[in-house]
């Protein structure tokens, strides 16, 4: 699996870049045929810097409605997302990869076109000293979080809470719960991620 022989999983929550299904607030502006094309360029990438070479086992966790078959003729193995909101959906991919023997866990979502390999690689390195590591997203809420796998349980339970998903409070209530569980964060670097046009075109011209 890795150097060492420890069981690393990377989880990426995705979807199928079907038009009306993805970037809904992009489509407002430029219609969903050409959000459906920039959310599929943001996957590509994402798909490029976490390609696996023997140092984690990665799965895509995909919404119920995406087309599994688009994953199938890419070689991608994937699981479906469960819950009723995305903490509870998040709490269960971290359980189903630690069930399945995994000690290191880390998870990103498929919008966030400046996440590098090497942010992925320093994620799993930062679990070998902690329980928990978050990428910070400038909206406010987080774009990559990672467990270690004895802390799983813990982590369940603290995404389960009553945390204000999709709002800019949700980094803030989710460092709140931290602190109730006594489960200590370490940061990786601040980065934007895709939900507008003007995002899109920001990162556009940042590369």
């Amino acid at each position: 699996m890795n150097e060492t022989s420890e069981r690393r999983s990377l989880l990426i929550f995705a979807k199928s870049p079907e038009p009306g299904q993805v970037k809904t607030r992009i489509a407002q502006e430029v219609g969903p045929d050409k959000a459906a094309e920039i959310y599929e360029e943001m996957l590509d990438r994402i798909l490029r810097e976490s390609a696996p070479e023997n140092l984690w086992e990665r799965l895509l966790f995909i919404t119920p409605e995406s087309d599994a078959d688009y994953f199938f003729r890419r070689g991608l193995k994937t699981k479906l997302q469960k819950g009723k909101d995305i903490g509870e959906r998040m709490a269960n991919a971290f359980l189903d990869a630690s069930n399945h023997g995994s000690e290191k866990i880390v998870l990103i979502g498929s919008d966030i076109p400046s996440l590098n390999y090497s942010d992925i690689v320093e994620a799993f390195e930062m679990l070998a000293r902690g329980p928990a590591v978050i990428g910070p997203s400038e909206d406010g809420g987080f774009y990559l979080l990672g467990v270690a796998g004895k802390y799983v349980s813990r982590a369940s339970e603290l995404l389960r809470r009553p945390i204000p998903w999709s709002t800019p409070a949700v980094l803030a209530e989710l460092e709140k719960w931290c602190r109730v569980y006594q489960f200590f964060l370490e940061y990786l670097p601040l980065k934007n991620d895709i939900d507008t046009y003007e995002d899109w075109i920001r990162y556009q011209n940042t590369r």
